[in-house]
């Protein structure tokens, strides 16, 4: 990663990284490899799926003023009260703000999620950084977990690529997979999704599978067994 960095810097562009952010629980922060911008999506920090949406984005820079200037979306800053007896936030920079610049700012391109921000800040706080990181210990062991076992029936490549991966992985059939994808809907499992129209590294034997704390190892026992009985 260091490496893609530093040419893309040579080239004096920007180094954008996306993220799943509970992963940061086990890896190593965006900063630390000289990311310039870090973005993801939040829905993995207890948000519930809600037939898509709304959702909370994430959106990090490293500290440049120019870059801090250019972000969407309005800017919160921690400061203290007047006697420095407490903390408080407050808008920073409003020299960017609709108050001001009217059409021009930057905080016109924006939406409002705070209601998501409120749910997602104290899921965090519930967890705590010890939290975080044994949940993402926990999804990294069950999708690795699921990886092996669908890996040891017959015929079928899992992971089908042999770079590392955390709670997402494609796997390979002897199959069709839409095919088992129906059966096991049959049984009332939801499989993972066919990649048959996802050319030129992917077909129909190939399907993305999805694994998080939510996936007991009796699930994953259950779902690779299933399989194992169309095959």
């Amino acid at each position: 990663v260091e490496a893609i960095a530093e040419i893309t810097h040579r080239r004096k562009a920007l180094f954008i990284v996306g993220v799943d952010p509970l992963s940061l629980g086990i890896v190593r922060p965006p900063g630390s490899y000289e990311a310039d911008i870090v973005v993801g999506d939040a829905q993995p920090l207890g948000l519930g799926l809600n037939y898509g949406g709304p959702y909370l984005g994430i959106f990090a820079i490293r500290w440049d003023r120019k870059l801090v200037r250019q972000m969407p979306g309005r800017l919160i800053g921690l400061t203290k009260t007047v006697d420095d007896s407490e903390y408080g936030f407050t808008m920073i920079l409003q020299t960017r703000e609709q108050h001001i610049r009217r059409e021009k700012a930057t905080s016109n391109i924006t939406s409002n999620e705070a209601l998501m921000a409120v749910a997602a800040a104290a899921y965090m706080v519930l967890l705590g950084g010890s939290g975080l990181r044994e949940l993402a210990r926990s999804i990294w062991l069950r999708s690795h977990y699921a990886a092996k076992r669908l890996g040891e029936l017959e015929g079928v490549k899992a992971p089908q690529f042999s770079g590392g991966f955390f709670k997402e992985f494609t796997a390979r059939f002897p199959k069709p997979y839409n095919s088992i994808h129906r059966a096991l809907l049959e049984k009332g499992i939801m499989g993972g999704l066919s990649l048959a129209d996802k050319p030129p590294l992917m077909d129909e034997y190939s399907a993305l599978f999805c694994i998080t704390e939510a996936h007991s190892m009796k699930d994953i026992d259950r779902l690779v067994e299933a399989i194992g009985e169309m095959l």
